[in-house]
């Protein structure tokens, strides 16, 4: 079986697109979810789960508006992105970028 795989969410700059892409290989890529449910973000931090690659985690990132918001909300997917449940929002500090 696929051992190995692409993601693609949010956006930076002027576009902040609301859906979540899966590729295997980089050529070919799959619509996984057209919208998430935490929105449109900024910056999200987007991480996998090391040997399960179809278990991903999503935190924070910036709202986009006329007042930005960071967020330090988190999401998890173990289904390569199709779905998504939000975990229980954590006592860290709001961010962008997050590794």
């Amino acid at each position: 079986g696929v051992s190995t795989a692409i993601y693609v969410t949010g956006g930076q700059g002027a576009f902040c697109f609301e859906d979540f892409w899966a590729s295997e290989d980089g050529r070919q890529w799959y619509c996984m979810c057209q919208k998430v449910p935490w929105g449109g973000r900024l910056e999200p931090g987007l991480c996998v789960v090391p040997t399960k690659y179809e278990q991903l985690v999503v935190v924070g990132g910036i709202v986009p508006g006329i007042h930005l918001r960071v967020e330090r909300d988190l999401w998890i997917s173990k289904d390569a992105g199709s779905s998504w449940q939000q975990v229980a929002t954590p006592d860290w500090e709001p961010r962008s970028c997050p590794l």
